[in-house]
This record gives structure tokens, C-alpha cells and sequence, in this order.
């Protein structure tokens, strides 16, 4: 009676203890299949190659998931990043154009001109010629009898100076801000340091 080799297939006799062509030793009691050579107590090695497969993939799953959560990190990283130091970086002129945005807003269209200087942090709010707000404040000044029409300016001054600050670099938050006395530049009627006001000449 003959016997096969489980690792190679050679034929070999029934009393071998060792493969004549590979010289692997055959295992006492371990029962061998004679028309092919197959070790029946061997397991399959497509199971062991699934079990493989499976742990493989869920580890490379787990890999991708982290490199995936690791890029959007980094992503939003830079983002904010850039954002920061795009608002602490950009000119003098894209601020003032931010400002003038949120002024015809606040304000309403026509009414005043927004001007900034980065080298003072100075946001300069200049009222119109022909604007509502500059006959107000003519009225004001000579009769001082429109107080709802100065605090309704006030509360516009203020969601200004409020609306500004998320737009500001962080470098730049206490930003100094006034309303230009368009007849003496070196008065101001209300002005203000970040978000507080500071002095209030329209407010009896």
C-alpha cells in the first residue's frame, strides 16, 4: 500500500516516515488521503485564506476611515487657517468694501461712505451729502428736537460696530470707529473702541 506526501503529492511507501522528494516528515495518525494525496485533518486553505481576506479588508477599512477623517481635519485646518489670515492680511480697501456693505444695511443705501485705514485700525463712517442722516443731524445740531431720529442713527451706528466684528482679523477686533462731523473733520458725533461706545454727542 502506498501513501502520498500532504505537502507535495509524492508517492511514497506505506512504512515511510519522511517524503522521498521533499523529505517532510509524515505525521503519526494523521490520515491520508490515498487517491490524491490530501491530508483530510489539514485545514481547507481557502478557509485560512478567508479569514485572511476578512481581517485584511476590515483593517484596510479602518484605514481608509482614518485617513479619510485625518484629511477632512486637515482640510478645515487650513481653512480656518486661511480665513484668519486672509482677514488679518487683506487690504485696506477689501475692508472698507466689507464695511460699506454692511453700512448700506445698516444705515440703508445712499446714506453714508465707509472708509479704513489698517495703520490706525480707524473705520471712518462719512455721511452723505444729499443723505436722510445728514439732514437729521443738521436738524439736530440747530433746532435739537429730533432725538427719535438721532437714537434711530445710534441704533444703526451700533448694529454697525456689532456687524463688524466677525469681519475683523483677530489682530484688528479693537477697531476704532466714528461718525464724521461732515462740517469740522476734527469733531465726531458718536465713536466707539471694538464694539463699545466711547462717546456719544447725539444722545441727550
Amino acid at each position: 500500500m502506498m501513501k502520498y506526501c500532504p505537502y507535495c503529492g509524492t508517492e511514497n511507501e506505506d512504512s515511510a516516515q519522511f517524503c522521498v522528494k521533499c523529505g517532510k516528515p509524515f505525521e503519526d495518525g494523521s490520515p491520508v488521503n490515498e487517491a490524491n494525496g490530501e491530508n483530510t485533518d489539514k485545514e481547507n486553505p481557502n478557509d485560512f485564506n478567508d479569514d485572511i481576506s476578512d481581517d485584511g479588508g476590515s483593517i484596510s477599512i479602518a484605514k481608509v476611515v482614518v485617513i479619510i477623517l485625518g484629511c477632512i481635519l486637515i482640510i478645515v485646518g487650513l481653512f480656518i487657517g486661511g480665513h484668519r489670515f486672509y482677514m488679518n492680511h487683506r487690504s485696506d480697501q477689501a475692508t472698507a468694501n466689507i464695511a460699506q456693505t454692511i453700512a448700506n444695511e445698516d444705515f440703508g443705501d445712499d446714506e453714508v461712505q465707509v472708509y479704513y485705514s489698517k495703520s490706525d485700525n480707524t473705520l471712518t463712517i462719512k455721511t452723505e451729502s444729499d443723505s436722510k442722516i445728514r439732514k437729521n443731524l443738521k436738524e439736530y445740531v440747530i433746532y435739537g428736537d429730533n432725538q427719535d431720529d438721532m437714537n434711530d442713527v445710534i441704533s444703526q451706528y451700533k448694529d454697525f460696530i456689532n456687524d463688524m466684528y466677525d469681519h475683523m482679523g483677530t489682530k484688528y477686533k479693537k477697531y476704532y470707529t466714528c461718525i464724521e462731523n461732515p462740517w469740522n473733520n476734527d469733531k465726531v458725533y458718536i465713536d466707539s473702541r471694538g464694539t463699545k461706545v466711547d462717546f456719544d454727542g447725539l444722545d441727550d
